[in-house]
C-alpha cells in the first residue's frame, strides 16, 4: 500500500550521520523511498501548511525541529507522539542533531511515535 508521508526536517549535508539517522528511521518505519517525501526547511522559513497539502496530500507528517508555526498552524502538539489535525497524523520529533545528542529522545519517537504508526499499525 502507498503510505504517503512527509518528513518536514532542518537542514542536513548529504551524508552527513544525520541523513543517514534519517534513512535509518525510515527503513525502520518499513518505508521505502516512494513512500515518502522529505523536505529541508529553514529554521527562519515559513511554509504554508495548506499548498503542502494540495501539493502532496500526506497521511503522515513527521516534523523533525520544524515547528508547526512555521507552516503557519497553531496547534499545540505532544512531543513524540501520534497527533491528529487536519485530517493527518503529525509525530513532532527533534532536530536530527539533537535526536543523535540525546538517544532518550529517538527511543522516546520510535517508541511512542513512529513505531504505533507505522509498525504496529502495518502488523495490525
Amino acid at each position: 500500500e502507498q503510505t504517503n508521508t512527509l518528513v518536514l526536517t532542518l537542514p542536513y549535508i548529504q551524508g552527513s550521520d544525520e541523513e543517514t539517522a534519517l534513512l535509518k528511521m525510515m527503513q525502520a518505519c518499513k518505508l521505502s523511498t516512494e513512500n515518502y517525501k522529505i523536505v529541508q526547511i529553514l529554521p527562519e522559513m515559513q511554509v504554508a501548511w495548506h499548498k503542502i497539502k494540495q501539493a502532496i496530500n500526506p497521511e503522515n507528517i513527521i516534523l523533525l525541529g520544524v515547528l508547526p508555526q512555521q507552516l503557519g498552524i497553531t496547534v499545540l502538539l505532544r512531543l513524540f507522539n501520534p497527533n491528529r489535525f487536519d485530517g493527518c497524523i503529525w509525530i513532532p520529533g527533534l532536530s536530527l542533531t539533537d535526536m543523535e545528542k540525546q538517544p532518550e529522545a529517538k527511543k522516546e519517537l520510535w517508541l511512542n511515535g513512529l513505531k504505533p504508526t507505522f509498525v504496529d499499525a502495518v502488523n495490525g
